[in-house]
Parts: C-alpha cells; structure tokens; sequence
C-alpha cells in the first residue's frame, strides 16, 4: 500500500500532488516484488532408516513437517515434508530339529514366503547337513517386503551332529535302535 493504492506486481509508479507549499509535486515509487516460494517432499522411508535428515532436521516419527527457509531471491521459501515410516517386515527362519551330519537334506520353510536362506550348509532353501559344521550352524533368512522395500532379517540355530557309528562284535537280534541306547 502506498499512497492509497495497492500494488500486487513490480513497476515504477508514480504520484502527483500538491504539496503543502501549493506547488505540484510527484513522488516515484520504484517496486521490486520478489516471489517467495514453496516445495513439497514425498518420502517414504523403512523404519531402520531414522532418524531422517532433511534441510537439517532430523525426524524420527512420520508426519508431516514445515521449515521455512529464505530462497535465492531473499523472501521467505516454506518447504514441506510428508514424511510415511514403513515398518519392517515380521520375519521368521523357522525351527529345525537337530540332525545327524549323515541325514537327508531338509527344506528350509521362512516366512513370508519369497525370503533367502544363508549360511553353512544351504543351497537354495536346501540344509544339507553334510556340507554344514559339526555343532551349531547359524542360518539367516532374509526377506524385502515388495510393497514398501523394507527388508528384514531372522536367524534360526541348525545342531549337526556326529553321525551314529557302532562296532559289534556279536549279533544284535531284534529291532534294535543301538544309537538311542547311546544316548546320540
């Protein structure tokens, strides 16, 4: 506002008056308006990934967020943040019994399906026994939910055991179980 008029855009304007000495008078008015500005950031990010950094701030809650800031032209610039936290996916590298070095090869079963098995012994969703450690072997199932990106992990304990190997010097008669009375 200046002498009674508003003015929305940069110019040069002028007014005419009478000053008070009677004589005409022209004031010049030179106006520079300089935009302020705004933005808007999307993100969505997994919940192992806080804190967020953004324009210096650091967040650890989604929601949205406003800092305002001065842009290239001076004026004040406001920039908004809709920050979305995706939770990590519940995972699971399911149970196994213990298994002599000697035994069949197991299928792994992880849940939600879709994940990857690690560690001694596995091939695929495959435990082979004979190409794991004796004692115990750490097998790690990973798993990216494909919705959000957010990946997560679980870890399940296979036992290999020595295998069950007897010398008998006499018959056994019977159905015998020589291992079990052994305690292995």
């Amino acid at each position: 506002l200046w002498r009674g008029t508003t003015y929305t855009s940069s110019g040069v304007y002028t007014y005419a008056y009478t000053n008070a000495s009677g004589c005409a008078s022209v004031d010049t008015l030179r106006l520079t308006i300089k935009a302020s500005s705004s933005s808007t950031t999307n993100r969505a990010v997994c919940a192992n990934q806080l804190p967020y950094l953004w324009n210096g701030n650091s967040y650890t809650t989604a929601g949205t967020y406003v800092v305002h800031l001065t842009n290239a032209a001076g004026c004040d610039s406001a920039a908004t943040l809709n920050l979305t936290v995706n939770p990590l996916p519940s995972v699971s590298a399911g149970s196994y019994p213990s298994m002599a070095a000697n035994a069949s090869p197991i299928t792994l079963s992880g849940s939600p399906s879709g994940g990857i098995f690690s560690g001694p012994g596995v091939s695929g969703n495959t435990f082979n026994p004979a190409n794991a450690s004796i004692g115990n072997n750490t097998i790690t199932y990973q798993y990216t939910n494909t919705s959000t990106g957010c990946t997560n992990s679980a870890s399940t304990v296979i036992v290999v055991t020595t295998p069950c190997t007897l010398t008998v010097g006499a018959a056994i008669s019977g159905p015998q179980n020589a291992c079990a009375y052994m305690g292995v």
